[in-house]
């Protein structure tokens, strides 16, 4: 449930797709019209970028939540009839150090708020990365390319 790495793999690559596709238009149409110069000098012009960035904000909070509670979901509909989820985090081997008090239940919830956190600060960096790349093909390729690189698809060896 916790460590499966392909579940991850995959809803991570999904997150970081619908978060390329959604983000790379953004500020597609200012640079393509040549708005960007009539629009930030203004003076709403910084609410247009503080805007721009909490919309990204809240779809990659809405893709995170979406995906991984769609996959956490599925494995409390799978694992209904357990009753391990009100036992001691203690209990399982992986979480050994952990505190007394934390249930796998809670730890199912803190591993959803991480993933929910992590999707935020990609959806974060992908907004700073459309605003260098602003043609949406070289920002979509780019952010696979870096997500591929990363992830270790293609290449498993990690640096040390």
């Amino acid at each position: 449930i916790f460590f499966d790495r392909d579940q991850d793999l995959k809803n991570l690559l999904l997150a970081v797709i619908c978060l390329t596709f959604s983000i790379s238009s953004l500020f597609q149409f200012e640079e393509k019209s040549r708005m960007k110069s009539l629009l930030h000098p203004t003076v709403n012009g910084a609410k247009i970028y503080w805007c721009k960035l909490g919309t990204a904000v809240i779809e990659s909070l809405l893709y995170s939540a979406l995906i991984w509670g769609g996959t956490y979901l599925g494995l409390l509909v799978k694992y209904r009839e357990v009753e391990g989820f009100s036992w001691s985090a203690n209990s399982l081997g992986m979480f050994q150090g952990t505190l007394p008090g934390l249930t796998i239940g809670n730890m199912l919830a803190l591993y959803f708020v991480q993933r929910l956190l992590s999707g935020m600060l990609i959806g974060i960096f992908l907004f700073l990365l459309a605003q260098v790349f602003r043609i949406p093909a070289t920002f979509i390729a780019l952010s696979c390319l870096g997500f591929v690189r990363t992830s270790g698809i293609f290449w498993p060896v990690r640096l040390q």
